[in-house]
C-alpha cells in the first residue's frame, strides 16, 4: 500500500471514527434525530424476518446508534489500516446512508434545526465511501479475475486437446 494511499485512509475514515465512538458512548443525540428513520426501519425488518428472529430487534432508537456506532468505528478503524478496504468501506456508506434521511429533512427546516453544510458534508461522505467501496487500487476485481482464469483454462485446455489429437493421429498413421 502506498503512503498516499495510507494517509488519505486513515484521514478519512477518522471522520467515521469519531462520529461511531461519539454514538457509542453518548447515542441520546443522534437516537433523537434519528428515531423517526429507526422505527420505519425496524417495522420493515420485524415484517420482513421470521417471529423468533423479529423479537430480538433492539426498538429503541438508542441501541440502534450504539449499534451503527460500533460499525461505524470497527469499519473506520479496519479501513484505515487496509483490512477489509472495501467491505469496511460499505459498512461506512452504508452507516451514512443510515443518517441521510434525517439530515435532508433537517436541512430543509425552516426553523434553522438543520444544516445545508451538513447536508453536503453527508453527501460528499457517502459518495466517498460508496467509491472507496468500489475501489481495487487498479486491480482487477476478483470476478473478472475469476472469468479471466476460466476463459485461460478453457483456452489451455482446447490447445492441449488439439496437441493430443495431432499426436495420436501422428501415431495411427
Amino acid at each position: 500500500m502506498s503512503l498516499l494511499r495510507f494517509t488519505s485512509r486513515a484521514m478519512f475514515s477518522s471522520w467515521f471514527a469519531v462520529q461511531g465512538a461519539r454514538n457509542v458512548v453518548n447515542p441520546g443525540p443522534a437516537a433523537e434525530k434519528l428515531a423517526p428513520t429507526i422505527s420505519q426501519l425496524v417495522g420493515i425488518a420485524k415484517a420482513a424476518l421470521p417471529g423468533e428472529a423479529a423479537a430480538r430487534l433492539p426498538e429503541t432508537a438508542p441501541a440502534w446508534v450504539r449499534i451503527s456506532g460500533a460499525a461505524q468505528l470497527v469499519a473506520a478503524l479496519g479501513y484505515a489500516v487496509g483490512l477489509g478496504r472495501r467491505p469496511s468501506a460499505a459498512v461506512l456508506a452504508i452507516t451514512t446512508a443510515f443518517t441521510l434521511p434525517s439530515v435532508v429533512k433537517g436541512a430543509r427546516a425552516r426553523d434553522g434545526s438543520g444544516s445545508l453544510n451538513e447536508l453536503i458534508t453527508t453527501g460528499a461522505l457517502l459518495g466517498a465511501a460508496v467509491l472507496a467501496a468500489q475501489d481495487t487500487e487498479g486491480k482487477p476485481s476478483l470476478v473478472w479475475r475469476a472469468r479471466s482464469g476460466a476463459h485461460h483454462a478453457v483456452e489451455n485446455v482446447q490447445d492441449l486437446t488439439e496437441q493430443a489429437v495431432g499426436k495420436v493421429q501422428t501415431i495411427a498413421s
